[in-house]
């Protein structure tokens, strides 16, 4: 059994015997804190951590998770990985032990399988240029079997097109780790291999993921005088910003998410102890 507190309550984990469902409400989870990441110069330089933007209420009341680009450079997951990348909006699904930083957690968003997931909502851009990368569902854990943190994206249901016409648009997607096909693991690049791993979904140990959320990906940055450049990797333009980035090669624009809603099931009970 193990104990968490949110908020002023403290709850008990327990493993259930029946899978359980349970759901997440945007509209009446009161300001969840989900996250982005900046750097210390906004997009490069080591990641910090820091809550995503909600609106005030509009004319019509409607309140929005928004994030304004260009965004924080991640590159642990480039070259030999998939490719660098940018945490839109993120969410802490599960007490994680010896974490330092914030850790917000929310009662209706905890401990999913990754199997039977439905997430709607609606969906907004304003001069939204990807340069390539897609908009999708990620999500990043622990897996015993290698000692490492392996993350996927759900490369099978990109949200791209809902973003360039300027409108508010629907979405649907299903998320199964069972569905192979939409997934590709983000491996780690040469200088992170000791933290991050490469582990193809159907040898996953998943319990329960860390973190869930939407990202861009991949992200080919390109340098600053580019002629002149003898940087060695990505995490050089990146994560050590030893020169500086050609600003074009990022995805730019806004992106605001209306009404989320998050169906899962979880193997854990989750009580209010007090």
């Amino acid at each position: 059994m193990e104990k968490l507190k949110i908020g002023e309550t403290t709850y008990s984990v327990i493993g259930s015997q029946t899978t359980l469902r349970r759901s997440y409400r945007l509209e009446s989870s009161k300001g969840f804190p989900w996250y982005t990441y900046t750097g210390w110069d906004r997009i490069c330089g080591e990641g910090i951590i820091a809550y995503a933007s909600y609106s005030k209420a509009d004319s019509r009341g409607r309140r929005f998770l928004f994030s304004v680009g260009p965004w924080w450079l991640d590159a642990n997951h480039s070259h030999p990985g998939f490719g660098s990348l940018s945490l839109i909006f993120f969410a802490f699904v599960r007490q994680i032990p010896g974490w330092i930083g914030p850790l917000s957690l929310y009662p209706t968003l905890l401990y999913p399988n990754m199997r039977g997931m439905k997430i709607r909502g609606k969906i907004r851009g304003c001069d939204v240029d990807l340069k390539g990368a897609d908009l999708v569902f990620w999500f990043q854990c622990y897996s015993r079997k290698i000692g490492k943190r392996v993350n996927y994206a759900c490369l099978g249901q990109p949200l791209n097109d809902r973003l360039i016409d300027g409108n508010i648009n629907d979405f649907e997607m299903k998320i199964d780790i069972g569905t192979i096909d939409d997934w590709v693991c983000l491996g780690s690049c040469d200088e992170k291999t000791d933290l991050y791993g490469n582990l193809d979904l159907q040898e996953l140990d998943l319990d329960t993921p860390d973190n869930i959320g939407f990202i861009l990906a991949p992200i080919e940055a390109r340098p600053l005088w580019a002629d002149e450049c003898n940087v060695a990797s990505q995490i050089d333009l990146g994560l050590n910003r030893t020169w500086p980035i050609d600003i074009g090669s990022l995805p730019t624009g806004a992106i605001a998410m209306y009404e989320l809603e998050i169906d899962y099931y979880s193997n854990y009970e989750i009580i209010a102890l007090s």
